[in-house]
């Protein structure tokens, strides 16, 4: 099924991918670059690595571009840490991580409640064959995002994209 916001948001991403080595974490099926490595957590979703973010089965300092898009709201806030942690350990000085969320401001954060209330009980449910949580249980707001990534990196490019997602481009040092 076709997906016009999931378009439009690797369209935009995709401006801000240079040549270079590229880790699409949860690309699911649809990844953002041919050049770029897939990973996912599942298998069916025919990544060309199966691991878990938190055990990445990647090199420390080896990758120049990680990306992850609509994936770091699906885990707690401890867990996100963690995350950050792990992409910081596989990325090269200077590497970047181009992230996408979805724009948990205050005026939309109801507005969403309620999309996934009712995505999670149709589409999603059928989708994940009541199999995997797709919860957004790790909701932050773009303040809360930058956050996670500390000293460890500069933000280099954050702004909402279209009215629904967030974009942060962040830099190791």
């Amino acid at each position: 099924m076709r997906n016009i916001l999931r378009e439009f948001r690797q369209n935009e991403v995709r401006k801000y991918l240079e040549n270079s080595i590229i880790l699409d974490i949860g690309s699911s099926c649809y990844p953002i670059s041919f050049k770029g490595i897939t990973i996912d957590v599942r298998r069916e979703k025919k990544p060309e690595i199966c691991a878990s973010t938190l055990a990445l089965p990647i090199c420390d300092n080896s990758i120049d571009t990680v990306t992850l898009l609509e994936v770091i709201e699906h885990f707690t806030f401890e867990t996100q840490k963690q995350i950050v942690k792990e992409i910081q350990r596989i990325l090269k000085l200077n590497g970047k991580i181009i992230l996408t969320m979805p724009n948990y401001s205050l005026y939309l954060k109801l507005f969403q409640d309620i999309i996934w209330f009712c995505r999670e009980r149709t589409t999603e449910k059928e989708y994940y064959n009541a199999k995997f949580t797709h919860a957004h249980i790790g909701k932050i707001s773009p303040e809360h995002l930058k956050q996670l990534f500390g000293k460890e990196f500069t933000i280099l490019n954050a702004k909402r994209l279209f009215l629904y997602d967030y974009l942060l481009i962040a830099q190791k040092q």
